[in-house]
């Protein structure tokens, strides 16, 4: 299943683990906050023992808020197919005008988003996936991302406090018009959105849940992955992720929870394709001192490789790799 997941009342730094009912509870985690903080990340756990899942919280008390926003089963549905991320929206008055809005979401703004034959997406896209990030943010809020024609739900798909720039995926199913619709109740939020796949009926990749390896921790102490040493200003670097830890060496894409710590100045991530040029989008974005997860699903490049690129300052990537498409 494919989940929005959001902690709030946080009494203390904390993450949660969401694994499959009936398996071990692996060496990863799905969503990391400081105290006080309110956050959510997108995602994916294979179905367990009794057609559960579990959620684990190692320190303090949280409350968790979990949306469904669908699922994968062994025969039908649509197949997905992973893009190089594509930016399709910035509504930043001074940014690069993509997209059909360039000022701020307001207090009570829902506006509508063509996504269906932008950025790589065909037309007749049945779902999109898409990294959206809020930025300029003046008050606390979050942001509702639904489709075109339907009611708005009661979910949310990414939160945030006053001054926070903050990344979350959101896999939203397309309306009508081939539009998706992005609300947001309070304050003024300039919103940016990198579309990074699609699932369409007869195309594509089926995926394939595992639960959850991790595959790269560059904290010295560690010794996950080919990096023990941090991003430092520039790095771009490469990491293996077909044809290891039970990926197999076909895999088109890969599924991915990011977490960046130890994090010394404001910055960015962008997680994209081996071999190919690196875009301009973003998959995860912090605060200095901040520690924060992203989901990520990443096309595989040559080598089998993705490369993962930090502008600014120093930061330590982990990455838990919890299912592929091929």
């Amino acid at each position: 299943v494919t989940l929005n997941v959001t902690v709030t009342n946080t009494t203390a730094p904390s993450f949660l683990t969401i694994y499959p009912n009936g398996d071990t509870r692996p060496l990863a985690s799905n969503l990391n906050w400081s105290a006080g903080g309110t956050i959510a990340n997108a995602v994916t756990v294979k179905v367990g023992t009794g057609g559960k899942i579990r959620v684990y919280n190692p320190t303090g008390q949280v409350d968790v808020i979990i949306d469904a926003v669908g699922y994968y089963r062994t025969a039908g549905g649509a197949g997905f197919t992973s893009l190089a991320p594509v930016r399709i929206q910035d509504s930043r008055p001074s940014g690069p005008k993509v997209g059909p809005y360039s000022t701020p979401w307001t207090p009570g703004t829902d506006r509508t988003i063509h996504v269906a034959g932008e950025g790589g997406v065909p037309a007749d896209a049945e779902a999109v996936v898409v990294n959206t990030t809020v930025t300029n943010t003046t008050q606390s809020s979050f942001l509702t991302v639904y489709p075109n024609g339907s009611t708005k739900p009661l979910a949310s798909s990414i939160n945030w406090f006053p001054g926070q720039t903050i990344a979350n995926a959101v896999t939203v199913k397309v309306g009508t018009g081939g539009n998706i619709r992005a609300y947001s109740p309070t304050g003024n939020v300039d919103v940016i959105m990198d579309v990074v796949g699609y699932f369409k009926t007869g195309t594509g990749y089926d995926f394939h849940a595992m639960s959850p390896v991790r595959i790269q921790d560059s904290r010295s102490d560690t010794k996950v992955g080919p990096y023990s040493t941090p991003w430092s200003n520039g790095t771009d670097r490469s990491i293996t992720v077909a044809g290891t830890s039970g990926i197999p060496s076909y895999a088109q894409a890969v599924m991915l929870n990011a977490t960046v710590t130890n994090t010394t100045a404001a910055s960015f991530l962008t997680v994209y394709p081996n071999g190919t040029t690196r875009p301009l989008a973003s998959s995860l974005n912090w605060a200095q001192g901040w520690t924060i997860p992203n989901a990520i699903t990443a096309k595989v490049g040559t080598s089998q490789q993705i490369k993962a690129y930090n502008p600014t300052g120093k930061v330590d990537v982990i990455m838990d790799a919890n299912g592929w498409y091929g």
